[in-house]
C-alpha cells in the first residue's frame, strides 16, 4: 500500500509543479519535484511518527536513487565537464549519490532530515533558477553562441 500512496503523491505533487510553471518565472522539472517531494513528505511523515518506517522507508528509498540518477541527467547537460565526459561523470555522481541516499534513509533523523531539505533547496536553486534560462540554457553561454551564429551567417553569403 505505501507504493501506491507514494505514487498518488508522485503524481499530485507533478501536476501542482507543471501548473505553478505557467506562473512561475523559471521552470522547475515537474518530474524532479514530484520525485524529490515524495521523499521529502515520506521521510517528514517517518521521523514525526505518522508513518512507519516498515513499509515507507523503501517507497523513499526508491524515489531517492530515482533523484540521484535524475541529477547525474541534469547536471550532464548543464556543466561542461558532465558534457565532455557524460559516462565518467554520471558514474561520480551515481556512485557518490547512491550511498548518501542509503546513509540517509538509513539514519533517519530531524538533522538528516534538515540536511535533505537544504541540499534540495541548494539544488533547486542551481539548477533551476541560477543562470538557466526557461529552457535549460546557460545565460551566461548565450552570447558567445549568438555571436557565433552572426560570424556563420556572415560566412554564409
Amino acid at each position: 500500500m505505501p507504493i501506491i500512496i507514494a505514487t498518488i503523491l508522485f503524481l499530485s505533487i507533478t501536476a501542482l509543479v507543471w501548473l505553478l510553471n505557467k506562473f512561475l518565472p523559471f521552470e522547475i522539472c515537474p518530474i524532479c519535484a514530484g520525485v524529490s517531494g515524495t521523499w521529502l513528505l515520506i521521510t517528514a511523515g517517518i521521523i514525526l511518527g505518522l508513518l512507519g518506517a516498515d513499509g515507507w522507508q523503501l517507497a523513499a528509498a526508491l524515489a531517492m536513487g530515482g533523484s540521484v540518477v535524475g541529477i547525474a541527467y541534469k547536471s550532464e547537460h548543464m556543466f561542461s565537464w558532465g558534457r565532455e565526459n557524460p559516462l565518467l561523470w554520471k558514474l561520480i555522481v551515481i556512485g557518490i549519490g547512491m550511498p548518501l541516499a542509503y546513509l540517509a534513509i538509513s539514519n533517519l533523523s530531524l538533522t538528516v532530515f534538515i540536511a535533505e531539505a537544504v541540499l534540495l533547496l541548494f539544488l533547486t536553486y542551481v539548477f533551476f533558477v541560477h543562470g538557466i534560462d526557461r529552457h535549460g540554457r546557460d545565460n551566461k553561454s548565450l552570447p558567445s553562441q549568438v555571436e557565433e551564429l552572426e560570424k556563420k551567417m556572415k560566412e554564409c553569403c
